[in-house]
């Protein structure tokens, strides 16, 4: 959105309720965060006590961030912070577990952990949802209106485990061999590229059934899930 003045033409009575609305997606489009844990909107930026920051959530509160506190002794320690739009207040959450992505579901934002725990976001605090476990190291490709996630086959090739991706909400799950391509939502489909395999295949899957609705073979590797054509 280009922040200029569009409001020659409006009755005087809208002017305040326009001005607050051309502020408020003025401020969102700005507020951008960086690895190295600092905020900026604008000109402004501030640092974090985040060392290393991996992950980010822009909401209606600010933005959510996941990282690394560095001690003295090289030690990581997880935290979860959140950066006000003014970036004036910062809030920090320490953690035992890593997390593994901020991800919004029913109009709440929710924090997922490596051990596929979630954590809700309310009255300024964390609180565990169990209700909603997820599998470890999972990750959530899609939150709406249901959550789609996928965890990863594990890297060594001895491992007799495979990966899978899959709907609590939709009651599926289906057992695919990836690792190194993201699944992704192309489209209406969830595609997802089955590298640990011995052939590499991509699946085009229905999110409501969770059946394959398309397969091929790939004959050389890809970086993009959503750049396969399944036709």
């Amino acid at each position: 959105m280009s922040c200029i003045n569009t409001m020659n033409h409006f009755n005087p009575s809208n002017l305040l309720l326009v001005c607050l609305l051309f502020l408020s997606a003025c401020t969102n489009a700005e507020l951008a965060w960086d690895y190295d844990g600092s905020v900026s909107q604008g000109g402004n930026r501030i640092k974090t006590k985040l060392d290393n920051t991996y992950s980010g959530l822009i909401t209606e509160q600010g933005v959510f961030l996941a990282g690394y506190e560095i001690d003295s002794q090289g030690i990581n320690h997880p935290f979860a912070a959140l950066v006000q739009f003014d970036l004036g207040t910062v809030n920090y959450w320490p953690q035992t577990k890593d997390i593994k992505q901020f991800f919004q579901y029913q109009d709440n934002t929710y924090m997922l952990s490596s051990t596929g725990q979630t954590h809700l976001f309310q009255h300024k605090d964390w609180t565990e949802d169990q209700q909603l476990l997820l599998k470890a190291n999972s990750i959530v490709i899609d939150s709406s209106p249901h959550i789609i996630a996928c965890s990863p086959a594990p890297l060594m090739k001895t491992s007799h485990l495979r990966g899978s991706c899959y709907s609590p909400g939709n009651g599926w799950e289906i057992e695919l061999s990836w690792s190194l391509v993201k699944p992704a939502l192309c489209g209406e489909y969830l595609t997802v590229i089955e590298d640990r395999s011995q052939t590499l295949k991509a699946h085009q899957i229905n999110l409501i059934s969770g059946n394959i609705v398309r397969s091929i073979e790939l004959k050389t590797a890809v970086a993009d899930a959503c750049a396969v054509v399944l036709n």
